[in-house]
């Protein structure tokens, strides 16, 4: 049990580093940062990808978050 709950909480960090990292790049660089790092257009240039890869891991962050706290709650011994 307590492997699944660190493995949780791994995965947490590295969704709320990557969602961090994106929403750096996206304050720093503006919405178009992956067309003046690539140099490819992979959305028109609106800059939907790079607003979906900072919300994207923000929410799946959310999740586990909440998932972490439902795996912690302590149950009721059966039996």
């Amino acid at each position: 049990m307590r492997t699944g709950v660190r493995t949780l909480g791994a995965a947490l960090y590295i969704l709320a580093a990557v969602s961090a990292v994106g929403f750096a790049m996206n304050l720093v660089f503006g919405p178009q940062w992956i067309e003046a790092l690539f140099g490819v257009e992979p959305d028109g240039g609106d800059g939907s990808l790079e607003a979906l890869l900072v919300l994207a891991p923000a929410v799946a962050a959310a999740g586990l978050t909440v998932a972490g706290f439902v795996l912690r709650r302590p149950r009721p011994e059966v039996g």
